[in-house]
């Protein structure tokens, strides 16, 4: 996404969304499991852009990342704060997840991908975005994934999510 299409989430229904820096690489620590690399929220290129996302008193809610994996798809990922509760962080959810959708359609992106290894996670982006469960479980989670609204896409079973840039069979 350009910083252009982010501008306006900035002030969203009082959520702040800005561009991680080398400042949140403590936060992103705390927040990470042991086994994944903090400084994953911190990347930033032309297919990663990473975010911090704050409550409207500025409390950090959330890391975000838009993953480009493909011409026309994109792979979301949310790393909640483990101290804010989860219905605050399921209504964030709710609220800036269509307009992450509305803003990559924008772009041409027909497809976003949603892993998770919470299954209740997954239940609830299925039953209250309309994510679908591709019920295979990966080392990353459970994948879901969504076709955007008026765009055109068949799912092969073969999506660009392997960490190290290789197409994943699931």
């Amino acid at each position: 996404m350009t910083q252009t299409d982010w501008a306006v989430l900035k002030e969203f229904y009082g959520y702040q969304i800005r561009r991680t820096v080398h400042e949140d690489f403590k936060l992103a620590k705390e927040w990470t499991p042991v086994a994944l690399n903090a400084e994953f929220w911190l990347r930033q290129n032309d297919a990663l852009e990473s975010f911090l996302v704050q409550m409207p008193d500025g409390t950090p809610l959330a890391f975000l990342q838009t993953q480009k994996i493909n011409v026309d798809q994109v792979r979301l990922h949310w790393q909640p704060s483990p101290i804010v509760s989860r219905p605050t962080i399921l209504r964030a959810l709710t609220t800036l997840v269509p307009l992450i959708e509305k803003a990559l359609a924008n772009r041409d992106v027909k497809a976003i991908f949603f892993t998770s290894h919470s299954l209740t996670m997954a239940w609830f982006m299925e039953k209250n975005l309309n994510y679908l469960n591709t019920e295979h479980m990966t080392p990353d989670g459970v994948v879901l994934w969504k076709v955007l609204p008026g765009k055109d896409f068949k799912f092969t079973g073969v999506i660009g999510i392997g960490g190290n840039g290789h197409d994943r069979t699931i």
